[in-house]
């Protein structure tokens, strides 16, 4: 079962790939016992196996009921140790395991239990301090992600970028954000804290005024209107645009009416209200 949830969990499971032998080598399981295992289960017709070179389960589904038997049902192999072995080598593995699992194995008292197991581990070093786990797995613990950045964002070095010479245009369609603050702090949209990664937002672009294109791409891909923002009465398009405003941020404030999405969409502000209306006129 060890060997075929490991080949399950990794699959396809390439003997030239290093990264991969360097997970398997984490696993408490010998070379020779792997390979052994291996040509057996491909004689159960369990896995195909390509001599010397690669092995991958027969049939998908069942691989993913044992990655769920072991790992939820059974509890053979917590997930919290199953993560501490691999990472970081095999943590795409390891989210791809989970977001299977969500999918086809769903219920609140798995949800539950993945929640603890990534928690327990995030609450330990180096892992609390580990700028790629919180990556990976910010939407565990939204306040424990902010404070993470926080400070990380106080302690970033301030850059300058002068915008009279830069070519925003010419870099408007490589929509693609590189910086994984803004990238995380962009998907709070929706949810608890909304309001807090936005004002993170800010304090990070008077940090980092050079990473212009990356907030653009946060607010175009993220933090613009979507298929949910008619029905929400684009209550958090507006609640982004006030706090712009109320933090006197004309430059961001800008930036995020540059979308094409806000083509025909007048901004009304009367004081403290604001209010977003579908016109004919384009914005000024």
């Amino acid at each position: 079962m060890h060997c075929l949830f490991i080949i399950s969990i990794l699959g396809p499971v390439s003997f030239v790939d290093e990264n991969i032998i360097k997970i398997i080598e984490k696993l408490d399981i010998g070379r020779e016992e792997f390979f052994e295992t291996i040509k057996k289960l491909n004689k159960l017709e369990l896995v195909d196996y390509f001599e010397g070179k690669a092995t991958k389960i027969c049939d998908q589904n069942f691989g993913n009921y044992i990655v769920y038997k072991v790992l939820v049902e059974d509890k053979k192999v917590s997930l919290s140790s199953f993560i501490e072995k691999i990472y970081p080598n095999g943590i795409i593995k390891i989210i791809s395991a989970i977001n299977m699992i969500y999918e086809i194995f769903y219920d609140k008292d798995i949800e539950d239990y993945i929640i603890s197991e990534i928690k327990n581990i995030w609450n330990k070093e180096p892992y609390s301090s580990d700028s790629k786990f919180l990556y990976h797995f910010y939407n565990v613990d939204r306040i424990k992600a902010l404070k993470m950045i926080r400070n990380e964002i106080i302690n970033e070095e301030t850059r300058t970028i002068d915008l009279n010479k830069f070519d925003f245009n010419g870099k408007k369609n490589n929509q693609r954000i590189d910086d994984k603050r803004i990238e995380i702090l962009s998907n709070f949209k929706y949810g608890e804290f909304n309001s807090e990664a936005i004002e993170l937002l800010i304090e990070y672009y008077k940090k980092r005024p050079d990473l212009i294109m990356d907030f653009y791409f946060g607010f175009v891909l993220n933090l613009g209107i979507d298929e949910h923002s008619l029905n929400n009465k684009y209550k958090s398009e507006l609640n982004i645009i006030e706090i712009f405003m109320n933090n006197g941020e004309k430059t961001l404030t800008s930036l995020y009416f540059m979308q094409d999405d806000y083509d025909g969409i007048e901004f009304v502000s009367y004081g403290g209200y604001c209010e977003m209306d579908i016109c004919k006129r384009d914005i000024y």
